[in-house]
């Protein structure tokens, strides 16, 4: 179907002879008449003239080819076809079938209707791009389909190695006539059915973010036709994640073209909204500008709660940040937090250990995607040289202090990330402020009691007091850093 139709159809783009079109639209009608099966809405495999019941096996990539046939065809078929409204009817029924059986990962099952058979990509991949495309021409309800795409895009992404190979791909696949053919199709990394349909869907989604906005309700991802009033002021939405990103549109707070600080990192640099939320649950991030001549440079606070220096990357709100960055600005990286426990399951956030160049390819445990881990120091270096190279200028900060304690003694972070992104810093030639160090000083003086009950929420989050004096800590640091033009904006 999708080898001749998509192809007929072209010649009538080209020619404008619109026999080309009815041939084109004759062929889908026969199709459906022999493999569309209307109680299940998906095409059957395959059809024999020789047998009176034909096998109904419901396989994924032969229902992807369907799919994107017709929406090919209906690209190009004229408004005004006679047949284009069956077509556009016989997509619709298809598409609905299809996201009512997509499963919780945003895969699509190797035979639709049997969940315990595999996961597969390229009808995934199918499946995603031609939802998307089906939303831009305004043929289906982008607000009810286009979560949809967005999880099928999810999963498709996770699958793409650092090699760019595709993973989970069936191989080429003939008529079978029992499920267990389908079941023990082999997958492959060289299977090229994979490697159209993703670009296709990596395009769609691209044109589907063009023409709507996505958004988070009440932590659901939903589409609309246009921008949607929220409540929070400022908010945008990272497609990427699953998360509210409550910040400001990088770069949006410039003046006059002068410069903007901005601050990256986790809840102890900007804890939710940064407004203390229900409790006295403050980070140092939500002060910091209260040392600064907002006059003069802006602040952004780009932190997400959460995040390790691995993840604001995979999950796409570095790459957010970073097209905000202009030469002149400053870029404040507080990571560490978050760096340790399981590499591939729960929240697979953390990074290897140390500052060198190892890695490890895991299998994540809530998609079953391949991801690649890197070490600590090397997500430290990708923020510091892609800020350099927008011509900004980036300093590394230590991890704030816990509240942990041995023998009278706050815990460092001396060992472990406070000396790796020193040496980061050392490497790279940038600045370094010890706010571990700096803070845990000033604990110490206070005393651990007193700073116990009047700094600390949990064992890492501040209260509001705890959040003022790590700011202060930031403000002191950047006062004894030796040549950073920084120091002359602070009050």
């Amino acid at each position: 179907m999708y080898m001749s139709i998509p192809a007929i159809a072209q010649m009538g783009a080209l020619t404008g002879d619109t026999l080309y079109f009815n041939e084109a639209a004759r062929q889908v009608q026969l199709f459906a008449e022999k493999l569309f099966v209307e109680q299940q809405g998906l095409f059957r495999h395959g059809w024999v003239r020789s047998m009176k019941d034909h096998p109904a096996f419901y396989w994924g990539r032969a229902n992807g080819w369907a799919m994107l046939a017709m929406t090919e065809l209906l690209d190009v078929l004229p408004e005004e076809h006679p047949e284009r409204k069956n077509i556009l009817r016989l997509l619709t029924r298809q598409i609905r079938s299809i996201a009512a059986l997509q499963s919780g990962k945003g895969a699509w099952h190797q035979l639709l209707d049997r969940n315990d058979s595999y996961l597969e990509t390229s009808c995934t991949a199918i499946f995603t791009y031609c939802i998307a495309r089906a939303i831009v021409r305004g043929w289906i309800d982008g607000q009810a389909y286009g979560p949809v795409a967005h999880l099928g895009w999810q999963y498709v992404a996770a699958q793409i190695s650092p090699e760019g190979q595709i993973t989970g791909t069936c191989v080429g696949t003939g008529l079978g006539f029992d499920p267990a053919f389908y079941y023990y199709r082999p997958v492959n990394q060289y299977a090229a059915h994979g490697y159209g349909p993703v670009l296709l869907a990596a395009a769609g989604m691209i044109e589907l973010l063009e023409n709507r906005y996505p958004q988070m309700n009440d932590n659901a991802v939903q589409y609309y036709s246009s921008p949607h009033p929220i409540q929070a002021p400022g908010a945008i939405f990272s497609w990427e994640t699953d998360h509210r990103y409550y910040a400001p549109k990088a770069g949006s707070t410039r003046k006059n073209n002068r410069p903007v600080i901005f601050l990256i990192g986790d809840s102890t640099v900007k804890n939710g909204r940064g407004d203390g939320g229900k409790g006295n649950e403050w980070s140092w991030g939500s002060f910091f500008q209260n040392y600064i001549d907002t006059t003069r440079i802006t602040v952004e606070n780009h932190a997400l709660g959460g995040r390790s220096s691995r993840t604001f990357i995979t999950e796409g709100h570095w790459k957010a940040v970073l097209p905000g960055i202009r030469s002149g600005d400053y870029v404040l990286i507080q990571m560490g937090h978050n760096d340790g426990g399981p590499l591939d399951t729960g929240r697979a956030r953390a990074s290897l250990k140390g500052v060198g160049e190892e890695s490890q390819t895991v299998t994540l445990e809530a998609t079953g995607g391949k991801e690649t881990v890197y070490t600590y120091g090397h997500s430290l270096r990708r923020y510091v040289r892609q800020t350099k190279a927008q011509g900004a200028i980036p300093i590394l900060l230590s991890p704030t202090p816990s509240n942990r304690y041995t023998e009278g003694r706050v815990n460092r972070y001396d060992q472990t990330y406070a000396k790796w992104a020193r040496e980061v810093a050392e490497q790279e030639g940038v600045d370094f402020i010890d706010l571990n160090e700096i803070s845990a000083r000033k604990v110490e003086a206070m005393g651990i009691d007193i700073a116990r009950e009047k700094l600390y929420y949990d064992t890492v989050h501040t209260t509001y007091d705890g959040a003022i004096l790590n700011a202060e800590s930031v403000v002191e640091g950047i006062r004894e850093l030796p040549d950073t033009p920084l120091k002359h904006y602070l009050k």
